[in-house]
């Protein structure tokens, strides 16, 4: 053997030279002795995103003694001109941990313009002589880049659910990786964000492959954006077409010891251009803008008999599909003979499988003061809303009556004009509460000013 052959690399962690010109790579190096089964989490350079990663291994005998080396290589892209810091960071292999103190790259134009940075360094190259260039083959890609719809048109109000998804078939046998990917979704989200609509996200984090089959053909699909748009306007959807960058391997036509057995290159996927029509929802016989979605009524009460005077808690959930943090139950403020308290209001919403459902809550403490029996549905617990699967306008109806017995219990006020005060008072602004709250002082100073004039008059009889 050689001695210019051995040329594997202590175990331990390596750089590429620091210095280096925009559109080149920063390269580290980890080395171990040890077989490095699974691939180890490479520390962030902030402004430098990662490129990806290749292995390789190498086996020297010595006297008769083997060893072997395994190398792992992570780049990083230097997309512009500037200094970035390499921060200290340790890597365990097994049972060692292989530590590197940091660095600072300079990345400038015209550095790094030698063989050794622009081209990467041959090891045989001294043993040699001369550099062997390699041959590469590039394999046409089976995929696309899809932006899917659920609905073809929609209401005012109504979910549309965009799925932005790659499709790889089975047949392909180009080799690609994501480049880049949460820096390319920002841009390409904001350019197919619709305006004037409201949005729920469904937060996809981890892209998990599944298999789906369309026109008869198998693809692994790879979902990597999901929400739901409710048009706040009448205006029709338009969604631009938008690319998606990928890295592709070229690989080796005639792979040689010492040389690189696959390139990178990159390709662009684009979407088609899409446009949803959006329908204006029917006249509503309410005279006010409801709500769009399709929902069912579910409702509590604690008992539906009570003493007058006594106090009953009663729910009204409103559950199923659509904007849930768009509904505003306009609850009764006021029933003749039943005092009715502002209610809790608490909403669920689960965003998966494509779709957006939940509930909203309205928990409401209800005191009757005259015996009687008390329907609720006919006493304005009732929910109206434009459901866009049947096409037409639905109603949420209550169907508990409350049944009081006993004798009359005096109101809390005595006027109408103060039953609308108690029932309204909590829906008053800062600078309102603030005034009535002044009058209420100003009526109960003179009320003592008038006691004590009394009292004194009596005193000097």
């Amino acid at each position: 053997m050689l001695p210019g052959l051995v040329w594997a690399q202590n175990p331990g962690i390596s750089t590429s030279k620091p210095l280096l010109g925009p559109g080149q790579s920063f390269t580290v190096t980890l080395t171990s002795g040890e077989d490095i089964s699974s691939p180890p989490t490479f520390p962030e350079i902030a402004g430098m995103p990662k490129q990806g990663t290749s292995t390789s291994s190498s086996t020297t005998i010595i006297n008769g003694q083997i060893s072997s080396t395994y190398s792992i290589t992570q780049r990083y892209l230097a997309r512009a001109e500037g200094t970035y810091m390499l921060a200290p960071f340790a890597i365990q292999v097994a049972k060692k941990a292989f530590k590197y103190a940091g660095t600072k790259i300079i990345v400038k134009k015209g550095a790094g313009e030698d063989a050794e940075t622009a081209n990467g360094y041959d090891p045989f190259e001294e043993f040699f002589g001369s550099r062997r260039a390699a041959a590469y083959k590039s394999v046409k890609e089976d995929a696309f880049l899809g932006l899917d719809t659920d609905k073809d048109q929609v209401y005012v109000g109504e979910a549309l659910t965009l799925t932005l998804s790659l499709y790889v078939a089975d047949e392909n046998r180009a080799d690609m990786d994501f480049y880049d990917l949460n820096g390319q979704l920002s841009d390409l989200t904001k350019r197919i964000r619709p305006a004037n609509c409201w949005e729920e996200n469904f937060g996809i984090t981890d892209i998990e492959p599944t298999t789906v089959t369309i026109n008869g053909k198998r693809y692994t699909e790879y979902r990597i954006w999901q929400s739901a748009f409710y048009p706040l306007t009448e205006k029709d959807i338009v969604l631009p077409k938008v690319g998606l960058k990928m890295v592709k391997y070229e690989m080796a036509t005639d792979p040689f010891f010492g040389g690189l057995d696959r390139k990178q290159t990159y390709t662009q996927f684009y979407t088609k251009p899409l446009s949803i029509p959006v329908r204006a929802v029917p006249p509503s016989p309410y005279g006010r803008e409801l709500p769009v979605g399709d929902y069912k009524l579910e409702e509590h009460i604690s008992r539906p008999k009570v003493r007058t005077g006594e106090s009953v808690s009663y729910q009204f959930i409103i559950k199923g599909e659509g904007n849930i943090s768009a509904i505003n139950f306009k609850n009764p403020v006021h029933i003749s003979q039943m005092d009715i308290y502002p209610p809790a209001i608490t909403q669920n919403i689960v965003r998966q499988n494509g779709r957006v459902s939940g509930s909203k809550s309205y928990m409401f403490l209800l005191q009757p003061t005259e015996a009687g029996t008390y329907p609720l549905g006919k006493n304005g617990f009732v929910f109206p809303f434009f459901n866009p699967k049947k096409q037409q306008y639905d109603s949420l109806i209550s169907r508990i009556a409350v049944i009081s017995t006993g004798l009359s219990v005096e109101r809390k006020t005595t006027s109408d004009e103060s039953d609308y005060l108690s029932n309204t008072l909590l829906y008053l602004d800062e600078s309102e509460g603030l005034k009535v709250l002044g009058n209420m002082v100003v009526l109960l100073l003179a009320a003592a000013m008038g006691v004590g004039l009394i009292w004194r008059g009596k005193k000097n009889r």
